[in-house]
């Protein structure tokens, strides 16, 4: 079970209501067009199965409407526009758009499930580099590990859960390309034979 030991687990399932509806509507409408890394599998789907995930650990619903927009910030927030005419965009016009629609609770989660909200200041390499991901990832890990909220652990866990289960499916299809001829020689690329 992912939920944190010590988390209240209750007694009656929690009902999804409209809002958590809302927020599936947001974050498709905020990761339209988005695919998954060297995919072409629509990134709406890891959102889902974050969110899933949560649901089956017995989150509530403010966790759940989190697990959906994750990645919002990091995502899509550079390209944020705020839906009221003449209104704010970017990262921090997006915070502020999730805390109205869903409230500080989902804003909070999200924002430690943000890595890149955690960089101290002035990055110390390029972004991308094994340095900056280095520094970003610790600073997330012991940003998670002194956090109070139960919520941003569990929607972390089905985060880290749902892209390792990805990677092995990923490993497992291209496996399945590799066909070794001959035991001395090298492997190469190719459809294994089937076995009909």
């Amino acid at each position: 079970m992912l939920r944190p030991s010590g988390a209240r687990v209750t007694e009656q399932a929690e009902v999804l209501t409209d809002r958590y509806k809302e927020a599936l509507r947001f974050a498709a409408d905020l990761h339209h067009g988005q695919l998954r890394k060297s995919t072409r599998v629509a990134y709406l789907s890891h959102l889902l199965s974050v969110s899933a995930l949560v649901i089956e650990q017995e989150g509530s619903e403010t966790e759940a409407i989190a697990g959906l927009l994750h990645d919002a910030i990091e995502d899509q927030g550079a390209n944020y526009q705020s839906e009221v005419p003449g209104g704010r965009s970017g990262r921090e016009a997006l915070k502020a758009a999730i805390k109205e629609r869903f409230g500080q609770e989902v804003l909070d989660i999200v924002e430690r499930c943000t890595d890149d909200e955690y960089l101290p200041p002035g990055l110390i390499a390029e972004k991308g580099s094994p340095e900056e991901w280095r520094t970003r990832k610790s600073a997330y890990l012991q940003r998670l590990r002194e956090s109070e909220h139960g919520g941003a652990l569990l929607v972390s866990c089905a985060d880290k859960l749902h892209n390792a289960r990805a990677i092995l499916t990923d490993y497992e299809l291209h496996l399945s390309l590799i066909h070794i001829s001959e035991p001395t020689r090298p492997f190469t690329l190719s459809r294994m034979p089937s076995s009909a």
